[in-house]
């Protein structure tokens, strides 16, 4: 997917992103890789920023649970396992939607349902990726459970109208909590929310 994008290129990651301890030390130094930091990687033939609001490792020290405004869109934004630990998932997703432009790539990887227990806050299937194709217009390039790594869902999905992200914060909310399995965040937040 992320072949097809011309240069220059430009990501944004969710989180400040580090390679796993499980990588294979031999596979980064084939890679050129010093550190274990995925800026370090990414930043050689991107335009790359990462968003963590630890402020760690370079990245901007912006908080997911409000709309951040004045970011330039990017080609890809990736969000390996950080919206789970966000509290305000309509926010958060209503950020990816707009660091990305029109014909971007968003790609998620995060817990599925029923899997890492005491992770975080929230948990996904593909249901949820699929309604939040439907009502932004994105096309779906992927969604599946990658039993390989725990059950973590995998999705992209490309943004192919320059449009606002859904509107309906109530019923973006309800079909969040009322659809059988969808996100599942806590319960202070919920009452937050209610």
């Amino acid at each position: 997917f992320i072949s097809d994008i011309s240069l220059p290129r430009r990501m944004i990651e969710l989180g400040n992103q580090r390679f796993s301890q499980n990588f294979p030390k031999e596979e980064m130094k084939n890679l050129g890789l010093v550190s274990p930091v995925a800026k370090d990687y990414f930043k050689s033939s991107w335009d790359h920023i990462s968003i963590d609001i630890n402020g760690e490792d370079e990245s901007l020290g912006l908080n997911l649970n409000i709309e951040i405004q004045g970011m330039d869109q990017a080609d890809v934004v990736t969000n390996f396992g950080t919206s789970e630990h966000v509290d305000n998932q309509y926010e958060c997703f209503k950020n990816i939607h707009n660091f990305t432009k029109t014909k971007g790539l968003m790609i998620h990887e995060v817990p599925e349902v029923g899997h890492w227990p005491g992770h975080a806050h929230n948990y996904y299937n593909t249901d949820f990726f699929e309604f939040l194709s439907r009502v932004n217009g994105y096309n779906v390039m992927l969604i599946q459970i990658m039993a390989q790594y725990d059950n973590n869902i995998f999705a992209v999905l490309k943004k192919s109208l320059d449009t606002p992200f859904y509107d309906n914060k109530e019923k973006f909310i309800q079909h969040i909590f009322y659809t059988p399995a969808q996100v599942t965040i806590s319960e202070e937040w919920r009452k937050k929310l209610c």
